[in-house]
């Protein structure tokens, strides 16, 4: 049986279409460098991600995938920026930043490359939604 057979009785068999789940990114701590989300299922065509810092007031909503990303985030004035370049999250505190980009799409999930300017502090919450 596959997905999309109606004589499927067992759902459990049809695989999942979208994942959704959250991580988080101690800013102060965490090194820059790769970080593999693993444990989606399958290797995602498609990820949107949300993420914030929770008592700030800048976040980040971003959607892509490797090299083809759109993203929209706050900034330390109180306007709106938008990129299409290959810089997917970006939490943006003035001279402090943190910047994620969206490297592969892998068997089991997605990798996301982080740099960080200065010191930014506080936990980001990343929340997403992985498409097959």
């Amino acid at each position: 049986m596959k997905q999309g057979d109606v004589t499927t009785q067992d759902e459990a068999v049809i695989e999942p279409l979208i994942v959704r789940s959250l991580f988080t990114r101690n800013l102060a701590t965490e090194v820059p460098g790769t970080f593999p989300i693993t444990g989606i299922g399958f290797r995602p065509t498609y990820i949107e991600c949300y993420m914030s810092i929770p008592g700030q007031p800048h976040y980040c909503i971003a959607t892509g995938r490797p090299s083809s990303v759109i993203t929209i985030y706050t900034g330390p004035q109180p306007n709106w920026n938008t990129t299409n370049t290959s810089n997917f999250l970006i939490l943006d505190l003035g001279p402090t930043n943190v910047i994620g980009m969206l490297d592969t799409m892998d068997v089991d999930g997605f990798t996301i490359t982080w740099s960080k300017n200065n010191s930014p502090t506080g936990v980001a919450v990343i929340v997403f939604a992985a498409y097959k």
